[in-house]
C-alpha cells in the first residue's frame, strides 16, 4: 500500500491488533486490555481496580473505607451502641430507685400529711394566736369549750323540764282544786241543798233563808199610803215561784 491509501488504514488497524503502531486506535483497545490484566498507572481502569482493591484489602482514604468504618462504629459497643446502652441503663436505674423513689417519697409525704400532720398546722396556728393575745390554752381546750356547754345544756334539759312539770303540777294539784271546792262548799249547809242540782236550789243554798219586807205604795187612794208587809211563805227554795209572787204584788 501507499501511505495514506485506504488500504493502509486497514492494514494499520491489523498491525495495531497484532503488534500495533504507537498512537493507532487499536492501541487504545490494547491499553484497556492491558489495564484490565495488569493495568497502566493513570488509566481509567485503574479507578475500577482501585475500587476493587479497596473492597478486598482497602486503601486508606478509599470510599469503601468510609463504609466499613461506619459499620465498625455501629458494631462497636463503645461508640453508638454504647451510648444507647448507657441510655437504657440510666432509664432502668431511674425506674429502679430514681424516679420511682421520688414518687414513693412524695406518696409517703402525702400519706403522712393526711394521717394527721395537717391538723398540727391548725393547732399550731391556734396556739400561735393565743400566744399573741397573751393567754395560753391547749388547742384541745377550744374544742372542749364548745362541746362541754353543749353537753351541759343537753344533760341539764331534763332538770329544767322537771322544774316546769313540778310547777304545773303544783298549780293544778288536787289541793288547789280542793281549795276551790271548799270555797264553794262553805255555803253548802247540807247535801239536800244540791239534791235536785237546779239553779234555784244552788241560789237557795247560797242566799239561805230570806225574809223580805216590801212596802208598796197604793196610788189609787189619797188617804194614806197602803203599807203591806209581805213575807214569803217559804225560803227561796224555788226562785221562779218567789219571783212571780213578788211580781204579783204590783
Amino acid at each position: 500500500g501507499t501511505d495514506g491509501s485506504p488500504i493502509d488504514l486497514v492494514t494499520g488497524a491489523l498491525d495495531g491488533i497484532t503488534g500495533g503502531t504507537d498512537g493507532s486506535p487499536i492501541d487504545l483497545v490494547t491499553g484497556v486490555i492491558d489495564g484490565i490484566t495488569g493495568g497502566t498507572d493513570g488509566s481509567p481502569i485503574d479507578l475500577v481496580t482501585g475500587a476493587i482493591d479497596g473492597i478486598t484489602g482497602g486503601t486508606d482514604g478509599s470510599p469503601i473505607d468510609l463504609v466499613t468504618n461506619a459499620l465498625s462504629d455501629v458494631i462497636n459497643p463503645e461508640d453508638s451502641l454504647g451510648t444507647v446502652t448507657n441510655l437504657l441503663g440510666s432509664i432502668t436505674a431511674d425506674l429502679n430507685g430514681g424516679v420511682l423513689g421520688g414518687l414513693t417519697e412524695l406518696t409517703d409525704t402525702i400519706s403522712g400529711t393526711l394521717s394527721g400532720d395537717s391538723l398540727n398546722y391548725v393547732t399550731d396556728a391556734i396556739d400561735g394566736i393565743s400566744d399573741n393575745f397573751g393567754f395560753e390554752f391547749d388547742s384541745a381546750d377550744l374544742v372542749l369549750s364548745v362541746a362541754e356547754p353543749t353537753q351541759t345544756i343537753i344533760s341539764g334539759g331534763n332538770t329544767t323540764i322537771d322544774i316546769l312539770q313540778d310547777s304545773v303540777s303544783t298549780l293544778f294539784s288536787d289541793t288547789t282544786f280542793d281549795s276551790i271546792n271548799d270555797l264553794i262548799g262553805i255555803t253548802l249547809n247540807t247535801d239536800s241543798d244540791l239534791a235536785n242540782n237546779t239553779v234555784d236550789n244552788l241560789l237557795t243554798a247560797i242566799t239561805g233563808t230570806t225574809s223580805t219586807i216590801t212596802t208598796v205604795a197604793d196610788t189609787t187612794t189619797s188617804d194614806s199610803s197602803l203599807t203591806e208587809t209581805v213575807t214569803p211563805q217559804t225560803s227561796l227554795t224555788n226562785l221562779t215561784d218567789n219571783l212571780f209572787h213578788n211580781l204579783s204584788l204590783f
